[in-house]
């Protein structure tokens, strides 16, 4: 159930602040993951398959997967914040780099991490460190991980929507907060025949629009299960559903799992990993 969730938010692998001493560079490759690259001193030009950026201070350089890059930093020291995570909600769409100058938003967005680094990690805030690897353990994902996605999304928004016809779909779906959505209407955005619409998503997700549709709104269920105070029949009434024991039957089809006992099961595991994260502290 928890791969539902993954689905629909980032899902952190590595993250890291990293301090290169240049003149130095970094040969020519790439990752099967998406790449944020924070810039918080110095400068380094990056080489993003036919690109060259220039990344300095308060600018931010996105990497999606299988992108050949390289890096070359001159003298000086370049000081990175870097988030490598697994984004589903926007596989298969045709994505290059993305370079974000400094602006009003991206200062924002650096000062959040920033802030973010030094009240959790208070004993690393001035030195590097590399790879730290994401754990089920780890609590603060809960904070890093929806914030990545939001900034992805946004960013890449902004500049053009480069999504796949499913991808727009679960946009529209998430920004509709995953109320009734019934695949007429869904169609009717995209100026096709209920019939030929589904033909599409089925040839980009391998099923039909219908079912892509619940499928998606069940991992919209998970997300405010997980993540909001709600029980099932306030998700139930917020999603649009008729009644509770309806949306009961939707989303144990989806899940395997009854609301309930799915919510239980996540938040027993988070009060489990505090209590183990406190023992560590003392």
């Amino acid at each position: 159930m928890r791969q539902l969730l993954s689905d629909f938010t980032a899902s952190l692998q590595f993250w890291d602040y990293t301090i290169t001493r240049g003149p130095a560079l970094l040969d020519q490759h790439m990752h099967h993951y998406w790449q944020m690259n924070l810039a918080d001193t110095g400068e380094a030009f990056f080489y993003c398959e036919n690109q060259k950026y220039h990344v300095k201070p308060w600018n931010i350089l996105i990497i999606p997967p299988q992108c050949r890059h390289k890096i070359i930093y001159p003298d000086g020291e370049f000081g990175c914040f870097s988030f490598k995570f697994h984004m589903r909600a926007l596989e298969g769409g045709n994505f290059e780099a993305l370079y974000l100058p400094e602006s009003r938003e991206t200062r924002a967005h650096i000062s959040i991490i920033q802030t973010l680094v030094r009240e959790l990690f208070p004993e690393q805030k001035s030195v590097e460190f590399r790879d730290v690897p994401v754990t089920g353990e780890d609590n603060y994902v809960t904070i890093l991980e929806p914030l990545l996605q939001a900034m992805l999304v946004r960013y890449y928004r902004n500049r053009n929507n480069q999504l796949t016809m499913a991808g727009q779909l679960r946009e529209m779906l998430i920004e509709n907060k995953g109320r009734p959505f019934s695949l007429e209407e869904a169609a009717g955005h995209f100026s096709y025949s209920p019939g030929h619409f589904s033909v599409l998503i089925k040839k980009e997700t391998g099923q039909g629009a219908k079912q892509f549709i619940d499928r998606e709104r069940s991992r919209i269920a998970c997300h405010y299960l997980e993540f909001t105070h709600m029980n099932a029949s306030e998700v139930a009434s917020y999603m649009g559903f008729p009644d509770v024991l309806t949306f009961c039957h939707f989303f144990r089809r989806q899940c395997g799992s009854s609301p309930g006992a799915f919510q239980k099961k996540f938040h027993t595991g988070i009060q489990l990993s505090t209590k183990k994260n406190e023992k560590t502290v003392t």
